[in-house]
């Protein structure tokens, strides 16, 4: 029987305060790269970065962060999908100071409903993406050119995940009549503009994709047993899913190898 993934909550470390600036921002990566032991450095930033960088309103505390008061509550007047000002330049100054080590960097990277989700209610999310809003489409451009910048400055493996749009949540028409073709294109970008970047899918999302026969996989065996994070590292313009990168560093001899028909 092929075995599936199933999502299972992992102790994740909480990132409740913005960083004061790149410096202090490298220097918290280095540590907790250094206290876990990944084979990444991964930027110690909350899951709300790329609503914030677009002006979304940010509670945060000690427990973590979240969405405050949405700055359009119906949807209409958003702001343009550009990842620039300050805090899009304390991201790529930091990863450009990590760059100067040997350790590769991966980023974060939520998908366009996750993002929205943080400058309108989900409820009038859902209602654009069935109505195949524009600014969907804009904000996923927004989000590719994003990920090229952050890999210009030095990132090789994107770690994307959009909790918002899971098959049970959005249901299968949607998913594919009006998600797919933004993700699609969102991938499709990134790796035509930088073919060398790995992108590790969340496993929720492959196993959805899978499902629904939107994406081929190809089984790479390993020369030696790596856990995940480091059997990333020995393939470039990979795309990858079905396991979890917050997971368990369990040693596995293949890793799957996630097809993106043309």
């Amino acid at each position: 029987m092929e075995k599936r993934f199933i999502c299972t909550r992992h102790e994740e470390i909480v990132y409740g305060f913005w960083p004061r600036d790149a410096e202090a921002l490298a220097g918290d990566a280095l540590r907790i790269h250094a206290e876990k032991g990944w084979a990444w450095l991964r930027l110690p930033l909350y899951p709300l970065t790329e609503g914030r960088i677009l002006g979304a309103k940010i509670r945060e505390g000690a427990t973590g962060a979240w969405a405050g008061e949405p700055i359009s509550k119906d949807g209409r007047e958003l702001p343009p999908a550009l990842f620039r000002g300050a805090d899009a330049d304390l991201i790529l100054s930091t990863i450009r100071l990590l760059s100067e080590r040997p350790t590769p960097i991966s980023l974060d990277l939520k998908g366009p409903l996750s993002v929205l989700e943080t400058l309108t209610p989900s409820l009038r999310v859902y209602q654009k993406l069935r109505k195949d809003d524009p600014y969907l489409q804009e904000l996923s451009c927004g989000l590719r050119d994003w990920a090229v910048s952050c890999i210009d400055a030095g990132v090789s493996l994107i770690s994307f995940a959009d909790p918002l749009a899971t098959l049970d949540l959005i249901g299968e028409k949607n998913f594919l009549a009006h998600y797919w073709p933004l993700l699609k294109g969102l991938l499709q970008g990134i790796f035509s503009a930088r073919p060398q970047v790995n992108i590790h899918l969340c496993g929720k999302l492959s196993q959805d994709l899978l499902d629904l026969g939107l994406l081929g996989k190809e089984v790479l065996p390993l020369e030696h047993p790596y856990p995940l994070d480091q059997a990333l590292l020995q393939r470039k313009g990979l795309l990858s899913g079905l396991a979890c990168l917050n997971g368990p560093s369990i040693p596995r001899t293949e890793i799957v190898k996630l097809i993106l028909s043309e």
